[in-house]
């Protein structure tokens, strides 16, 4: 599993296969499966507020998630927001939330997460991208408004990042310097396990998730 720098990434999840064969009938869906993935060096952390680098990136992604995602014809799809629309001057936004998500520590997403989130994401080294952000308002429950600074163009694909990624505020607050690497919590597909450093990083299936795989 493991040799010289080789760090294994372990994903322990249970998901449906299908099989597709050219000329012969697909097989059942079977429940079931391990999917390992072998990385050249492991993560320095699995914060996306620190994260700097591709095997972080390769993780990460499988744990939290944005408010919005790119799909494969590079338009803007909701993924953690439900829709969004902009003043004419393009300089406040306004996102409505989906309802009855939940992080993997069972803490609801809700605007509080979203105004944490971006608060802290903008004290990060990425947040040169974010400073276009002068303050963000909480409406209610399930509406977040974002204040720029000025009218900016790409900032819904600024926000498909995982570096956007909604962070829980509890348990931030809670885990404080074990927070990414010994408690990594987000919303996406997969949950964190364990992290045996030199070994691998293990992930497990997220039963409530309604996100696709992303791999």
């Amino acid at each position: 599993m493991f040799r010289k720098s080789s760090l294994v990434l372990s994903v322990f999840l249970i998901l449906t296969l299908a099989l597709f064969l050219p000329g012969e009938i697909q097989a059942a869906p079977k429940a079931g499966g391990i999917i390992v993935e072998a990385m050249g060096t492991e993560p320095t952390h699995l914060d996306s507020f620190k994260a700097r680098r591709q095997p972080e990136y390769r993780i990460l992604h499988l744990i939290f998630e944005p408010l919005v995602v790119i799909n494969p014809n590079f338009k803007i799809d909701p993924l953690l927001a439900e829709s969004w629309s902009s003043s004419k001057d393009a300089k406040t936004w306004t996102f409505k939330l989906k309802k009855g998500i939940h992080f993997h520590n069972g803490e609801p997403f809700n605007a509080a997460a979203v105004k944490f989130s971006f608060e802290r994401h903008l004290k990060a080294l990425q947040a040169p991208r974010l400073k276009v952000i002068e303050s963000v308002e909480i409406k209610d429950d399930y509406t977040v408004v974002l204040h720029l600074t000025k009218s900016y163009p790409e900032l819904l694909y600024t926000l498909a990042s995982f570096e956007c990624s909604m962070n829980p505020p509890k348990a931030v607050s809670e885990a404080k310097n074990d927070w990414g690497t010994k408690v990594i919590v987000g919303t996406g597909p997969l949950k964190f396990k364990e992290w045996r450093s030199g070994e691998r990083v293990v992930l497990v299936r997220n039963p409530i998730t309604s996100t696709p795989l992303p791999l």
